[in-house]
């Protein structure tokens, strides 16, 4: 028979994650910064809208082959040495990088591979830093914590350009590479400086010795797909974030293009930009952070959705060279995000299990990457073809209509019914913990992953 621990976390374990939240925040920080300078150099260098669509395609890849069976490991495995190793690689990954560039200097080619090289360890680092939370922090804290982790992100996205343009002005690409390294030593220093509870599911010596030798990738992954079923509203919510990602992939792929190439602008404007776009976050991650409860779950989530793409067609008709135009468009793309983003991670936190998070967030990742995927293959060849403007104003009306056919004609209204507060076990016939919503006891409990 299998039981499981669900011994809730500790003040100690909530301390302990504020230390690790703090140091992967640095290592974004760097990676960030980096990443900047990169796509910046590939626009000016190519000046094609084809090879910056490539360059998300090699980075989406990685996360829609293997994010499920990265989620696996996350569940199966030691959470602070999967995050370990995979913040390793990622260093050694930027370190071959500058001894490359050094020997051969800097070629569209190389910064392709590292992009993608770089994306199989990030692919494997995701699901259990996100798996992470639901085992330090406690379930009163999550909406809190995960409302301030948009807020301190955004802040960092702030920074992040405005970091890379002053090192792009006095530094070489090879150079600015080494703050992704001096981050990663120092989240790497930080985890290895507390302790991250394993995973909770303990198994019988008779279990363990019969069956979970046995047990397949294949029969773990059911075990998350049938769990994401079982809550109400939550394969619709993964169908809304899925179209999201499709029909954002053209601004996500072409905005350095759009600044550099169909207005004229530098990295300077480029910076501004990206400020703007992460004011919009700060203030709206504040309004989340301050809101306890959220009673229309599903409707914040469509008007969040709608918000963005309305922001996306004021952006478009920017007047040419108009940057004062384009950041109140930024702005508007924004400012209701983290709202979205908020209750999406909170819903996915209290709804399900912690022992089998990282499969749920694998499998996530996976359907999210899939329709990225897409949508970076086509982004490229299809502005060539339309028109760069046409293409953003085109498939953002496209996905508000999608968005509002989805909220009316299915199950996401599901989703108002929990309660994101309150959550207890209960046991079934077969002693499997069910999770409970304290608003919905007289509905089919829901099950547990």
């Amino acid at each position: 028979m299998e039981t499981r621990d669900y011994k809730q976390p500790t003040i100690k374990n909530y301390h302990h994650y504020l230390i690790f939240w703090a140091g992967q925040r640095l290592s974004y920080l760097g990676s960030e910064i980096v990443q900047f300078a990169l796509i910046w150099w590939l626009t000016e260098t190519s000046q094609s809208a084809t090879i910056l669509s490539i360059g998300m395609f090699i980075t989406i890849l990685p996360r829609v082959l293997l994010s499920s069976f990265a989620g696996v490991i996350a569940d199966k495995f030691d959470r602070k040495k999967v995050v370990a190793i995979a913040d390793g690689l990622q260093a050694l990954t930027t370190l071959t990088l500058i001894l490359l560039i050094l020997i051969q200097n800097i070629a569209i080619w190389l910064v392709l591979s590292f992009n993608g090289i770089r994306a199989i360890f990030q692919t494997f680092h995701d699901p259990a830093t996100n798996a992470v939370a639901s085992t330090m922090v406690p379930k009163s804290k999550l909406s809190r914590i995960n409302g301030m982790n948009q807020l301190v992100r955004s802040i960092i996205d702030m920074l992040c350009p405005i970091i890379a343009v002053l090192l792009m002005s006095f530094l070489p690409i090879h150079s600015i590479l080494w703050v992704d390294i001096i981050t990663f030593g120092i989240a790497i220093t930080t985890l290895l400086m507390i302790t991250i509870p394993k995973n909770p599911k303990v198994i019988s010596e008779q279990l363990e010795t019969e069956q979970s030798i046995k047990t397949s990738f294949k029969g773990e992954l059911m075990e998350g797909i049938h769990a994401i079923e079982s809550v109400k509203g939550l394969s619709a919510m993964f169908i809304l974030v899925a179209c999201t990602n499709l029909f954002l992939s053209p601004f996500n792929v072409l905005s350095t293009f759009f600044v550099n190439v169909i207005h004229g602008g530098n990295e300077v404007n480029m910076a501004i930009l990206s400020v703007v776009f992460q004011v919009g976050l700060i203030l709206g991650a504040l309004v989340s952070s301050l809101k306890k409860e959220w009673k229309k779950k599903a409707l914040v989530m469509v008007i969040s959705v709608i918000a963005v793409f309305s922001g996306i067609i004021f952006m478009a008709f920017t007047p040419e060279g108009n940057f004062y135009w384009m950041s109140v468009g930024g702005f508007i793309v924004t400012f209701l995000l983290p709202m979205f983003q908020t209750l999406l991670v909170t819903i996915m936190q209290t709804t399900v299990p912690r022992e089998k998070m990282g499969r749920i967030f694998g499998i996530f990742s996976t359907v999210n990457s899939a329709t990225m995927l897409l949508g970076y293959v086509a982004s490229g060849p299809l502005a060539d073809l339309i028109g760069v403007v046409p293409l953003y104003i085109v498939s953002s009306l496209i996905a508000i209509g999608f968005v509002l056919l989805l909220y009316f004609f299915s199950n996401l209204r599901e989703l108002d019914k929990l309660d994101l507060k309150s959550h207890k076990v209960e046991k079934s016939d077969d002693d499997a913990p069910v999770f409970v919503s304290s608003q919905i006891l007289e509905d089919k409990p829901i099950e547990s992953q």
